[in-house]
């Protein structure tokens, strides 16, 4: 066999491969990301302003009322005019069959209350919502104290809650399926040549 017929088989049996290759790496499972509760408060006399963002795998955390430190892997931004302890600080959430609800426990670095919903669930910002609507919503109640000076009692939170739990390619997958494109057109050049 000529020397050229043999490198043409082996460019083509090579192109086969990574086609092959990236074809398996795009049946692979992709990475999900998650569904985020972002919940804010302006800020309230001495109190700054609060932002709390929460990752869940689902729309639905188990259980009913989920109580989540703010040092918990779950919680993407906990973030607070006011100093606050993160360590102590917790945040109460759950989602029921038509509102959400959001509690507050933030202690400063001193342990005083900076911004805290006393009684569950009297006390928790209600969001009207199905357990998988998304979008922007305001609190319809919520009631806070605090040791410090704040202008009132009954503030307005928002939540806004993304669904970015659609699949999404891993870097892997993409160059595979690069790969194995960039495959298929040299096979298809040197068929045509």
């Amino acid at each position: 066999m000529h020397t050229s017929v043999i490198w043409a088989h082996l460019r083509r049996t090579a192109t086969g491969v990574a086609l092959c290759l990236g074809l398996t790496a795009a049946a692979s499972t992709p990475a999900t990301a998650a569904v985020l509760y972002d919940f804010s408060l302006a800020a309230n006399g001495d109190v700054g302003p609060v932002r709390i963002v929460l990752s869940y795998t689902n729309f639905v955390p188990s259980g009913l009322l989920n109580v989540i430190p703010l040092s918990d892997p779950r919680v993407v931004t906990a973030t607070s005019g006011t100093p606050i302890d993160t360590t102590t600080s917790v945040a109460g959430f759950e989602v029921g069959p038509t509102a959400t609800l959001f509690g507050l426990r933030l202690l400063g670095p001193a342990g005083g209350e900076v911004l805290v919903n006393a009684s569950y669930p009297a006390d928790f910002f209600v969001f009207n919502r199905t357990p998988t609507q998304t979008g922007t919503f305001q609190s319809t109640s919520g009631l806070v104290r605090s040791s410090l000076a704040i202008d009132t009692r009954v503030p307005i939170a928002t939540l806004v809650v993304s669904d970015d739990s659609a699949p999404v390619p891993e870097p892997a997958t993409i160059v595979f399926l690069g790969a194995a494109a960039l495959g298929a057109v040299v096979r298809r050049r040197r068929h045509v040549r």
